[in-house]
């Protein structure tokens, strides 16, 4: 947070909701059990083997659950009308949670190479491998496909800024999006976006790693959409009153 700024972390009453944006779903509890069941006999294998390609896989394995339940933690809970923005100087920002692509990144990194060891195991002439090691492939593949959709989830998340010349989406990798105050007509949550209605078009903006409940940041929007003046005392006024 830049100096001189501060945070805003708390409760808008006001901001009820007219259409729910749940946050990203989560595996369920028997997928977790089962994944863990599934390595703890792995390593039972791995040691008995005595193989070190086996010890990398399931050291690969490992440090890939590690990282996404990390990752898991910078996924939005969105308690009902929660707000955790940070006042600068021109304005407020609704911030994404920090550290998200590398995390999912280093998660994809950690499957692949897990996958490229489970290869290298499963075509090693002499090693005989129980019948249930198979499984891992199926855990790989999925692992894979749910790491590729995190990175793409991370990448494209936005943080939100509210300042006097509209309001913008931040990308990640520093590309940005202002829609202005003129042109603004409506702001409402649509699922897992906010979606800002202009004179000219409609832009949804994803919410997937917005920290904010994007229900009550949608609000906030609509409200200061209405304001004559948008300095950072008359969007923080619109905050305080909600």
């Amino acid at each position: 947070m830049p100096k001189g700024s501060r945070r805003i972390d708390g409760f808008v009453v006001q901001a009820r909701r007219q259409e729910r944006a749940e946050p990203p779903t989560q595996a369920p509890t028997w997928t977790v059990v089962a994944l863990g069941a599934l390595l703890l006999v792995g390593l039972a294998f791995v040691v008995a083997s005595g193989q070190p390609a086996l010890y990398a896989f399931v050291a690969a394995m490992v440090g890939a659950g590690v990282l996404e339940r990390v990752l898991d933690g910078r996924a939005p809970s969105w308690g009902e009308g929660h707000v955790v923005a940070d006042i600068e100087s021109d304005g407020v920002t609704f911030r994404t949670y920090r550290g998200a692509v590398a995390l999912a990144i280093l998660f994809f990194v950690a499957l692949a190479t897990a996958s490229i060891l489970f290869v290298v195991v499963w075509i090693t002439p002499g090693l005989d491998l129980a019948m249930f090691f198979g499984a891992f492939a199926l855990v790989l593949a999925a692992g894979l496909v749910h790491a590729v959709r995190l990175v793409v989830q991370s990448v494209r998340s936005v943080a939100i800024r509210l300042n006097a010349d509209g309001v913008t989406a931040v990308r990640v990798l520093g590309a940005s999006e202002t829609v202005s105050w003129s042109s603004l007509l409506a702001a409402f949550p649509g699922g897992r976006v906010i979606v800002l209605t202009t004179s000219e078009n409609v832009v949804r903006w994803p919410t997937d790693r917005l920290r904010a409940d994007p229900v009550a940041v949608a609000t906030i929007i609509d409200r200061c959409a209405a304001l004559d003046r948008h300095d950072r005392q008359s969007i923080v006024a619109v905050i305080e009153e909600l």
